[in-house]
């Protein structure tokens, strides 16, 4: 008795360790992200901050990025809801929906070809695409 006791002390404390010691989706979306749609590199991209920004880049001219704060909502199935403040009455709105398929690529709601992949650098992301 003391036997199976011990074994199924010793395998609570594994599981709660395991658990612990794994990545939240927030923790894996932290980073910068560009947007590929069908395939093809945009210039469009997503900065996620420790801090609780994101940025928005969408590189088509002077006034088409803007930081905001964010959360993420995890959802069922390893899905999870990236939403962004309202600047003027701070409630939260949905930007996207997606699912981890690795660790640089997220697919964005129910995978008709749209993306994001981790990128280093803004910079060189878009001389990869002149």
């Amino acid at each position: 008795m003391k036997e199976k006791l011990k074994y199924l002390l010793g395998a609570i404390l594994l599981c709660s360790i395991l658990t612990a010691c794994s990545v939240s989706n927030e923790e894996r979306a932290i980073g910068t992200w560009q947007v590929v749609s069908d395939g093809e590199k945009m210039d469009s991209f997503l900065v996620i901050a420790e801090d609780q920004t994101v940025t928005i880049d969408e590189g088509i001219g002077p006034g088409r990025s803007g930081t905001e704060e964010y959360r993420i909502i995890d959802t069922a199935d390893d899905t999870f809801t990236l939403e962004i403040a309202h600047p003027r009455n701070e409630s939260y709105h949905p930007i996207l929906e997606g699912t981890f398929d690795d660790n640089d690529t997220i697919i964005i709601g129910d995978n008709q070809g749209d993306t994001l992949i981790r990128v280093d650098s803004i910079e060189e992301a878009r001389a990869e695409l002149d």
